[in-house]
């Protein structure tokens, strides 16, 4: 089955099975936004409940296992009542779901969610420090090793573009959609060299091997290019002195 079919056979069954309960279904990630590679990307779905409760959830378990048998992650599933709280928690996941989502079924309650810029900020900062912290930490136990240095920076890889694209929105600029000049316009403003990101982007690409990159410069580079756009999210004031 195709993935649009899918998607459309999954809706269904959510739909029947959730009935009024079911506020509303989204497809959301790149999938959503039309950057989907088959193999390495998910089909990843939200569902919002008016009730949550454990027999409702019940009552969803026979299409969720449906998808789940189709190599597909269970949606995400979040009670109506609690979404203001879970945009203040988790304010960089509950951005990116609405900047890219796609309404399955429902209401649009998620495009309408307020999410705050100011806790958004505050845990772009804590996210950015605890993956600098574990960067260097890990650095530690792998510098001696070429191969494994560059795995170390190539698996983060992901979890820092994702951070840095939140810097741009962090700072009042619109994020280019392409991963590149996206780094590139961090770059500018963070004042760091883009070079290591341009080189293991090409090692994903498979256009570099592991041995082409000088592990302790990419590093180097690497480790400075994060230092500085945790510097930059750090200074950017807070709503209390706004």
């Amino acid at each position: 089955m195709d993935r649009e079919k899918q998607i459309a056979e999954f809706t269904a069954r959510l739909q029947q099975a959730g009935g009024p309960n079911l506020l509303c279904a989204i497809l959301y990630g790149s999938a959503a936004a039309d950057d989907f590679h088959e193999g390495s990307s998910d089909l990843n779905v939200l569902c919002v409940l008016l009730d949550a409760s454990a027999e409702k959830l019940e009552r969803l378990s026979p299409p969720i296992t449906w998808w789940v048998k189709q190599r597909n992650p269970p949606p995400v599933i979040l009670a109506a009542g609690e979404l203001a709280r879970d945009a203040e928690m988790f304010p960089i996941e509950m951005l990116d779901i609405q900047r890219r989502h796609r309404l399955l079924s429902g209401e649009g309650v998620i495009a309408r969610l307020q999410v705050p810029m100011d806790l958004h900020r505050i845990q772009l900062e804590h996210e950015l420090r605890v993956k600098l912290q574990l960067l260097r930490q890990r650095y530690a136990a792998v510098a001696g090793n070429q191969r494994r240095a560059v795995d170390l920076m190539a698996n983060s890889l992901s979890g820092f573009v994702t951070l840095f694209r939140h810097a741009l929105i962090a700072i009042g600029t619109e994020p280019p959609p392409d991963r590149i000049h996206m780094i590139r316009a961090v770059a500018r403003r963070a004042g760091f060299d883009e070079m290591p990101f341009n080189h293991l982007f090409q090692l994903r690409r498979h256009e570099k091997r592991p041995q082409d990159l000088n592990a302790h410069g990419t590093f180097t580079a690497y480790v400075t290019a994060v230092e500085k756009v945790t510097e930059l999210i750090s200074t950017l004031p807070s709503s209390r002195e706004q």
